[in-house]
């Protein structure tokens, strides 16, 4: 059973507040260079388990890799857009659009463990099928709104701001906020010794 990522991956970010943007977070972006976390087929296998896209472990091929971020940059693209006020692109939008009508999975009742599992043919567009619903539904419901861009330099990390007042201004404050923080602290301490 997959749990903890092997010791030489970054581990998934799970905080986006959507299932759509968690997908978005695995591609990160730093002053200098961009982090790509599904550099293989393994990588998303991982990734949809983890999210609980898909209910098991499955296996994944290169064309599972590519679909996989073809649909990221998809909701990263759209939800960018929405966030910046303007109206998504139509390529955007026809990539969230065709995944979306893939098949997702189907519930059924396992009898002898008695509890529900969930069925596809083909698990992985399943998976992708469940994430590009999302996305739809982040970005026509009242959520869309509450896209917010972590204030981090360096981060750009797109989250829903669910925070009371909707004035949330970093993705975490253990990561983002917390560094932040320890910036305009050292910024403040080094004009009082001036």
């Amino acid at each position: 059973m997959l749990s903890a990522a092997p010791r030489n991956k970054l581990a998934f970010r799970f905080n986006a507040g959507r299932l759509s943007l968690n997908l978005v977070c695995t591609e990160r972006y730093r002053p200098s260079k961009k982090i790509e976390l599904l550099t293989e087929p393994s990588d998303v296998a991982r990734w949809l388990f983890e999210s609980k896209a898909v209910a098991r472990p499955i296996e994944v091929n290169q064309t599972g890799l590519r679909d996989t971020k073809r649909l990221r940059m998809a909701i990263f693209e759209a939800a960018s857009f929405l966030h910046a006020g303007k109206i998504p692109d139509r390529k955007s939008v026809a990539t969230i659009n065709e995944f979306a009508a893939k098949p997702v999975a189907k519930v059924q009742l396992d009898r002898h463990a008695w509890k529900q599992e969930f069925v596809a043919d083909d698990p992985v567009s399943a998976g992708l099928s469940a994430v590009a619903r999302d996305a739809i539904d982040l970005l026509t419901g009242p959520q869309a709104r509450l896209i917010r861009t972590c204030d981090e330099p360096g981060c750009g990390m797109l989250f829903v701001d669910t925070s009371p007042g909707a004035r949330r201004r970093w993705c975490s404050m253990t990561r983002c906020g917390s560094k932040s923080k320890g910036k305009a602290f050292r910024k403040r301490w080094e004009m009082r010794s001036d």
